[in-house]
């Protein structure tokens, strides 16, 4: 049990810096911008407004007492459009790991903030006691009221970019074969998912480009050192805030906590080299747990081993050293680690 607490407090750190990263609001519009709008500028960072105040709403539970239902969103905005009153709800629920039961999450954020809306028109109008007898005044509303749309997105960042969960509610639902034929009658609601595999890098202008460029390649680590290589001018001096951005997102320790010892001249950081040391990192761990299930190479040596390698590259061939026993004595002569000097 406590190390499940201990897991859980440790996800929520990493997704707290998500959050952090998403409610800055160049970053936020970027999002909608890029993966709803196709890279049209329609949401301008300079017009959102924060809305993540807590809601709640009162819906009929056990022996007819009322049940309330409070939410917090992920990320909450709103934004006017084209420099005029009329605006629109923009939500961001961040989603590490696939969760199989979305589309009706969704559907409930977006009808407690429906609902939220109707009821600050209704308190409005109760005030200014501007309702006409009959229906306005039995419903709390105006014949001419509208409400503000609400697009709210899944955004799947995990290592993992295989999403194997619902993409609508009919997808949650089991259609009795008798009703498959009027199953039309049965409100869907979509799930608005947002993911490496879906989006065109492309569309982004902050960051984010490279968030959904490096997911794609985040689980294999041989793909990702391709990809690096392949477009090392581009990553080996990226601007620093987008650096940052990906850190967070992708979940790297050296950017996270450290980033200033891999910044470049040019004021950048250098994602080559963060991503090399997160190798590194998974080299030394094996090596370690190598050791632990008997291997004879002590800690110290060890550690100046990976140092060498890190720091002078010497090494490119990362796998033979973390598990060939042969090749890493050799490393290990070839080094002069048999110097304590060292």
């Amino acid at each position: 049990m406590e190390k499940q607490r201990l897991a859980a407090s440790v996800l929520n750190a990493k997704d707290e810096d998500v959050y952090n990263c998403l409610s800055d609001n160049e970053v936020f519009a970027d999002l909608f911008n890029g993966a709803v709008f196709q890279g049209e500028q329609v949401i301008k960072p300079e017009y959102l407004e924060e809305m993540n105040e807590k809601k709640q709403m009162k819906v009929p539970g056990k022996d007819g007492q009322p049940a309330v239902i409070k939410k917090l969103r992920d990320v909450q905005k709103g934004s006017g459009l084209e420099e005029s009153i009329l605006g629109i709800e923009l939500a961001v629920e961040g989603q590490r790991k696939v969760h199989y039961g979305m589309p009706v999450r969704h559907m409930l954020y977006d009808a407690v903030d429906y609902t939220k809306q109707i009821q600050n028109l209704e308190k409005k109008h109760r005030s200014s006691r501007d309702l006409s007898p009959g229906a306005e005044f039995l419903s709390g509303l105006k014949k001419e009221d509208k409400l503000r749309p609400i697009i709210t997105l899944g955004l799947f960042y995990g290592e993992d970019q295989l999403w194997d969960g619902p993409m609508c509610l009919h997808d949650m639902l089991e259609f009795p074969k008798v009703l498959e034929p009027w199953k039309h009658y049965i409100p869907n609601y979509p799930l608005n998912l947002v993911y490496s595999g879906n989006v065109n890098p492309g569309n982004f202008r902050t960051g984010l480009q490279e968030v959904f460029e490096l997911l794609r390649v985040a689980k294999d680590k041989n793909a990702m050192e391709e990809f690096l290589k392949k477009n090392q001018e581009h990553y080996k001096n990226l601007e620093w805030k987008r650096g940052r951005l990906v850190g967070n997102f992708l979940d790297i320790p050296l950017i996270k906590e450290n980033a200033e010892v891999i910044r470049t001249e040019e004021g950048g950081i250098n994602m080559c080299t963060a991503f090399q040391q997160m190798r590194m990192e998974g080299v030394r761990e094996g090596i370690i747990e190598g050791e632990r299930r008997g291997r004879n190479f002590g800690e110290e040596k060890l550690t100046r081993l990976i140092q060498l390698l890190f720091h002078d590259n010497r090494i490119d061939d990362l796998q033979r050293a973390s598990f060939d026993t042969e090749y890493r004595e050799k490393l290990y002569k070839e080094y002069g680690l048999e110097n304590e000097n060292l």
